[in-house]
């Protein structure tokens, strides 16, 4: 419980710490529901799970069928797996405690249904609640949970919006049926004999129809041939479109996405403050099981005597690095004139704990070398380390990925085989360049950027002999191409020019995104199984087999509809279809899937972007004329002095704190700097040389926790809520003196 409160894992302890420090199944429970494997297990679980709709009838909910025994078996365990995750859940928390958190109730909830819908099916033939298989995933996962949280905190406000925008689209439906209805109806208007602006005609016979036809013309899907047979009427009709389509789609929808970004900040910052309040709690319990005696501080043995085991590494960490990690609480304080941490200062372990360590061996001497090898080293060294050479290599990999755009229809074969022997060329040179490389380093050329540069290459050889070596009318022969072309460019982004700008972005951007887009997912799937449900009857019109006739025939044609709507093409031509073959009401499907994804998820998405970008931007902007947060980002840059001791290097807002009531007024003086101190410290010199250079770093912070660099501010708490914490302190130490 100490090292995941330590560590800043307050979300997996929750509130039954002593349940946990008393039972050994708890124990077991805990690490098991919060291992990584078993977030594997559970994601291949929940994906197997979708998967199986492929073998499951079309429809299920409104008509019984028989499913297949791998779908019914493998179903089946599935549920299974979810029954033995929610009770490994339960397990570790208490039954009170359990229930205190919103997404372990819907966690119960979902399983629940889970295990009913194969109950119904064994009763009745159907199945109820396949559509929730995914929403397990979304519960279990604290990032995509988080999103959903902060969703529902914007959801009131946003419905507020959202009725605005209603009140407009029928203002400017109420004004179209008074001037168009009567040209909407001329059926021998030749513009409306037209197939496709035939599905327009009495598009404002009625206010619910208007108000459909004009919301979908706000997003301009159906522009300009909704507006055809007015403007074949009268020219100056463009009038009311243009205006409706200015206020609409550039006005109200650009006002929608900066409400939307105010919503979310406000909303993330209110989620993000009762986390950081639970981890405060947490590290407060963790304080008091250190401090058994009731001291209200901590000292350096009791933190030699911890740090071992809050580190999750293989080397041992020697006696510098504790002590340097130790003086830093007194460094984020400000505060030295005392030795031992106190219960404010240990509210910085976390950060603290995020720092990065790097050991290097001694330098060997080169007396050490054979002369012979001595001298074709120190060759390759020179070229390897040369300018002109970095340069020569950034223009191979550039040529080679220009070639690769040099392509046209029926081109001649002696270009291609010119461009061919070019490219094996470069790649022979890429080759040299990496044994060059392996010869002046030697065993430091093993690290994890070479070798992929080595994987990369290897992969680009063996594709473009594959490519060489087969015949033209091989279509793996194209897919070749495109994986050496692939392969080099991500080389050349990844390993050739660090800090590459956009490898940069890409790197950092990359869990974020991914989050976000399983959360786009789980409601597009969803959304698909229920269209699956209530338009999986309609037949496969003969103009539309292409197009997986009215779009939900199967998974895969319901799953190719949403992701129409989510994009927004031609997602009206879609519900025109529908609506044709059933009746209006089935517009309230697409225009709510519409509403849900244009107007707020992918909203939301925007704002997560634009803060992503802007605490990236802020750790790329120097903060000083010799120091450069961007630096930090990558791997170490430079050696320390092995008789100096160890550097700690960390990035995080620095404030001094030298009482409480202060704490606000040095709030606002918060900057994210890059502060670097050496700590000197007689008695262990000696070691540090003799275990070889060493060095502390905190590079920027895993954007796992992207959620605590967007709310910064929330760093430190406030005065009121410190003096909580403060007195939480105190009056457990009363209780324990009491007792």
């Amino acid at each position: 419980f100490v090292k995941d409160a330590l560590c800043g894992h307050h979300f997996l302890t929750g509130y039954g710490s002593a349940h946990i420090r008393n039972s050994k199944w708890a124990k077991r429970c805990l690490l098991v529901s919060s291992s990584w494997v078993w977030y594997i297990v559970l994601l291949l679980t929940v994906l197997l799970h979708c998967v199986l709709i492929l073998f499951e009838p079309i429809q299920m909910l409104l008509k019984t069928g028989t499913l297949s025994p791998l779908a019914l078996y493998g179903g089946i365990a599935c549920t299974l797996v979810y029954v033995f995750d929610l009770t490994i859940i339960m397990v570790h928390f208490t039954r009170k405690h359990f229930f205190r958190f919103h997404h372990n109730k819907g966690l119960l909830v979902v399983v629940c249904c889970m295990v009913l819908d194969y109950i119904i099916y064994g009763l009745s033939g159907g199945l109820v609640f396949r559509l929730l298989r995914p929403c397990i995933w979304m519960l279990r996962s604290r990032a995509t949970r988080g999103i959903g949280a902060v969703m529902m905190l914007i959801l009131p406000d946003f419905m507020r919006f959202l009725l605005l925008i209603a009140l407009c689209d029928i203002f400017f439906a109420a004004i179209g049926c008074h001037l168009f209805m009567d040209i909407y109806n001329n059926k021998t208007d030749p513009a409306l004999l037209r197939q496709e602006n035939g599905i327009y005609v009495g598009s404002f016979n009625n206010i619910g129809v208007a108000a459909l036809r004009m919301f979908v013309l706000l997003t301009t899907s159906n522009y300009p041939r909704f507006a055809v047979p007015a403007y074949h009427a009268d020219g100056s009709n463009m009038m009311f479109f243009g205006f409706a389509i200015m206020s609409g789609n550039f006005l109200l929808f650009s006002i929608l996405v900066a409400r939307i970004y105010d919503y979310y900040k406000i909303a993330n910052k209110v989620r993000a403050k009762e986390e950081r309040f639970q981890e405060r709690q947490c590290l407060v319990k963790a304080f008091e099981i250190l401090d058994p005696e009731g001291t209200g501080v901590m000292t350096l043995e009791t933190w030699k005597r911890l740090y071992p085991f809050l580190v999750e590494s293989k080397v041992e960490p020697n006696e510098v690095e504790v002590t340097s990690r130790f003086m830093k609480f007194k460094e984020s304080s400000k505060n030295t004139e005392r030795t031992n941490v106190t219960l404010l200062e240990f509210f910085s372990t976390v950060e603290i704990l995020r720092s990065s360590v790097e050991r290097k061996p001694p330098i060997q001497r080169r007396q050490g070398f054979i002369a012979p090898i001595s001298y074709p080293r120190e060759i390759c060294m020179k070229l390897a380390s040369s300018k002109y050479m970095v340069y020569f290599v950034k223009i191979l990999h550039l040529v080679f990925l220009l070639l690769y755009a040099v392509v046209w229809y029926k081109m001649p074969a002696v270009v291609l085989w010119s461009i061919f022997y070019v490219q094996f060329f470069i790649l022979i040179l890429l080759v040299f360049d990496n044994v060059i490389k392996c010869v002046a380093h030697g065993r430091m050329y093993l690290v994890w950027t070479n070798l992929l540069d080595v994987s990369l290459l290897l992969v680009s050889l063996c594709s473009y002999i594959y490519v060489g070596a087969t015949d033209d009318t091989l279509a793996l022969r194209m897919w070749a191409k495109t994986v050496v072309f692939a392969a080099i460019l991500l080389k050349y982004l990844a390993v050739v020019s660090p800090p590459a700008f956009l490898w940069l972005w890409l790197r950092e951007m990359i869990l974020p995104v991914s989050v976000l887009t399983s959360l786009i997912a789980i409601i597009a799937f969803v959304w698909a199984v229920l269209g699956m449900e209530l338009y999986g009857h309609l037949g496969e019109p003969s103009d539309f087999k292409a197009l997986c006739g009215y779009g939900f025939g199967d998974l895969r044609c319901a799953l190719l509809t949403i992701f129409q709507l989510v994009i927004g093409s031609i997602w009206h031509r879609l519900m025109n279809r529908v609506i044709a073959a059933t009746s209006y009401w089935s517009a309230l499907y697409f225009v709510s899937f519409y509403t849900l994804m244009q107007l707020l998820v992918l909203n939301v998405v925007v704002a997560i972007i634009v803060e992503l970008t802007a605490i990236i931007q802020a750790v790329q902007t120097p903060t000083s004329n010799k120091v450069s947060p961007s630096s930090l980002m990558g791997s170490p840059t430079h050696n320390l002095n092995r008789a100096v001791g160890t550097t700690i290097k960390v990035l995080q807002p620095i404030c001094p704190v030298p009482d409480v009531m202060n704490i606000v007024k040095n709030q606002r003086s918060c900057k994210r700097i890059s502060t670097e101190t050496s700590f000197i410290d007689n008695e262990y010199n000696d070691e540090s040389t003799m275990d070889g250079s060493e060095k502390v770093e905190a590079k920027q912070n895993d954007l796992s926790d992207w959620r605590r660099q967007i709310s910064g501010e929330m760093t430190l708490l406030d005065a009121n809520e410190l003096i909580k914490l403060s007195q939480m302190a105190k009056c457990a130490q009363r209780l324990k003196h009491q007792t």
